[in-house]
């Protein structure tokens, strides 16, 4: 919504022609991956929804509870259910001390009914229209949060892939694209197909500084992943993407980068 106009503006008023073009194309790119043009944030929960569903759950007990009190357990409900927090512990601490007038019992159950209905809101509206824009077998569909250190990268953020497609991933420096792709690749992202049903290898070609000296076949042949692959066969496929003899016993710290990018390809085709 505020980057659109802008692009359009350039696009048009601009002096340099290059300019024009690059702001064009990029217009058209948001203009189709938005539907044209129609971005609208996530819908998020009110304070005076949550409060009303609240309400509704305790049923008569509401009455028991001052409408003030009512409307701050709302907004806590509403901070949880835009945070994506689903855990019903967590819904009980923070929202059934409010509801106490209501009677301990009748608090939780409605601090859990009032959960189980936002997330299932949440859920309902995440998959909206999922499915008539990309027809396939889901290969992943799953939510997960994901952190680096004390920095939260993702929270609840939702991953779906279909079989036999291609995916491309961007974000600008520090967003956690890396670390994203090493948690797939290391089976960390809740929800994601186990080794045992897809083979998953995160290409790099950062070499060890303790393996630098390693010759390219044995830092290939020496992978724990590669254990019931024959010298041969990891020879036989460095030879095949351009890996002379003489290259093979090179020592991998002495590679160039291209060359080590080949490295790292062998090792996850194998």
């Amino acid at each position: 919504p505020k980057l659109l106009p802008e692009l359009d503006k350039v696009s048009q008023e601009v002096a340099d022609p290059e300019c024009r073009q690059v702001a064009a194309r990029a217009h058209a790119t948001l203009m189709r991956v938005g539907g044209e043009g129609k971005l609208t944030a996530p819908k998020r929960v009110t304070k005076e929804v949550a409060a009303g569903h609240l309400s509704k759950a305790l049923g008569t007990a509401a009455a028991a509870v001052p409408p003030l009190v009512l409307e701050y357990a709302g907004r806590v409900a509403a901070q949880l259910a835009n945070l994506r927090v689903w855990e019903p512990e967590e819904w009980i601490t923070q929202v059934t001390p409010y509801l106490a007038a209501a009677g301990s019992t009748a608090a939780s159950a409605a601090a859990r009914q009032v959960l189980g209905l936002l997330e299932e809101e949440h859920h309902a509206a995440t998959h909206a229209g999922a499915e008539e824009d990309e027809p396939g077998e889901d290969l992943c569909n799953c939510e997960f949060s994901l952190a680096y250190g004390a920095k939260i990268l993702l929270n609840m953020a939702r991953l779906r892939l279909k079989k036999g497609h291609r995916y491309g991933l961007c974000g600008p420096n520090g967003a956690g694209k890396s670390t994203l792709m090493r948690a797939i690749a290391n089976g960390q992202v809740e929800g994601f197909p186990p080794p045992t049903e897809l083979k998953t290898v995160y290409v790099e070609h950062d070499i060890d500084s303790e393996e630098a000296d390693t010759p390219a076949l044995d830092y290939v042949a020496s992978d724990p992943q590669l254990a019931g692959t024959s010298r041969e066969e990891v020879a036989a496929m460095l030879t095949s993407v351009g890996f002379s003899q003489e290259y093979q016993q090179k020592a991998v710290g002495s590679l160039s980068g291209g060359w080590k990018m080949k490295l790292a390809l062998t090792r996850a085709i194998l």
